[in-house]
């Protein structure tokens, strides 16, 4: 007997069962970091979808236009090198109007300042 009570002397805590249980998970307290970082990369991709969105229709009417005003200027070359004789309603709007300028330069000069600065207008916005 006095073996057995050397070995149980030895371990005293052997043939003890310990009841350790784990903490419970803490209670949610809102959104985390993470969950804060996802949503905000999301909203700004979100925005830096709708600028783009904006920049596309922006630019294909300026092009529409860009391509119009040329169409325009290839049929009025057209017109000329064909004897000319249907451009006589524009001799008004040709002739000399603010010192060598004529009244169609004046408008073409008009509208590519307009596009110019509604351009800088959006470049600027941002």
């Amino acid at each position: 007997m006095d073996s057995d009570e050397n070995s149980q002397d030895s371990a005293p805590h052997a043939h003890v069962k310990l009841d350790i249980k784990p903490d419970p998970k803490p209670e949610p307290r809102g959104e985390t970091v993470s969950d804060r970082r996802f949503r905000r990369y999301h909203r700004a991709a979100e925005r830096r979808k709708a600028a783009a969105r904006a920049d596309d229709a922006f630019f294909k009417a300026v092009f529409s236009l860009a391509g119009v005003a040329t169409a325009f200027v290839f049929i009025l070359i057209w017109a000329a090198m064909n004897g000319g004789g249907g451009l006589a309603a524009l001799a008004p709007l040709s002739a000399p109007w603010l010192g060598p300028f004529s009244q169609l330069e004046i408008i073409g000069f008009g509208v590519i300042a307009l596009l110019a600065g509604v351009y800088l207008w959006r470049i600027r916005k941002r």
